[in-house]
């Protein structure tokens, strides 16, 4: 808690989860684009997706069908068809 008080940061190495990975993705899409493209985020979310990272398991599911060449999302499931 002091670190925090202090806004002192923790020795490295640094760790992070599947938030920060997804984040790190969506800020390399908005430098490029000006904007979310959301096929280009998706291609992107897939490329970087390190399963160690603690995905859930629909996240991981929708991440494997965009790596095998998924890109549209279906109304009814709300998964990428």
């Amino acid at each position: 808690m002091r670190r925090i008080a202090e806004h002192r940061l923790p020795g490295p190495p640094w760790h992070w989860i599947d938030d920060t990975q997804m984040a790190l993705a969506i800020s390399a899409i908005l430098q490029q684009y000006e904007g979310i493209d959301q096929d280009a985020l998706a291609a992107t979310l897939a490329t970087r997706y390190e399963r160690s990272r603690g995905y859930g398991m629909a996240t991981r599911a929708v991440l494997a069908r965009v790596r095998s060449g998924a890109t549209a999302i279906s109304p009814r499931t709300h998964y990428l068809a």
